[in-house]
């Protein structure tokens, strides 16, 4: 069982990156409904995140076989979110609004890249 969950877990970061890489990709492109619709997406999340996990769970769980109870769920949940999630979302829509801009931090990439080739 352990084996099958981290090849599940190994498969759900991969997808993750992805997501992330296409997000990064739109915002990249310029569209202003894009950026709005990205920080639309993080706003609810940042509301959840605040939350207390629930206090009572009277379901059956078993961490051993994989299966946590819904408040272990809620609380991993709210710390995914509000240890990668948001600060992921965020770190991405401040690149968008830095004044360089997408394409001006590339050619500063670029440019610093190339100097460090001639030194």
């Amino acid at each position: 069982m352990q084996r099958a969950l981290t090849r599940i877990a190994a498969d759900e970061l991969q997808h993750a990156e992805l997501a992330w890489r296409f997000v990064r990709w739109a915002l990249e492109l310029g569209e202003p409904n894009v950026e709005h619709s990205v920080a639309a997406e993080l706003d609810p999340l940042e509301r959840e995140a605040a939350q207390p996990p629930p206090l009572l769970d009277a379901e059956f769980a078993s961490a051993e076989h994989g299966v946590l109870a819904s408040r272990q769920r809620a609380e991993l949940r709210r710390l995914a979110l509000a240890e990668i999630v948001l600060p992921c979302g965020r770190a991405l829509l401040a690149r968008r609004r830095s004044p360089l801009g997408a394409s001006g931090r590339a050619s500063v990439a670029r440019a610093a890249q190339a100097q460090e080739g001639q030194a």
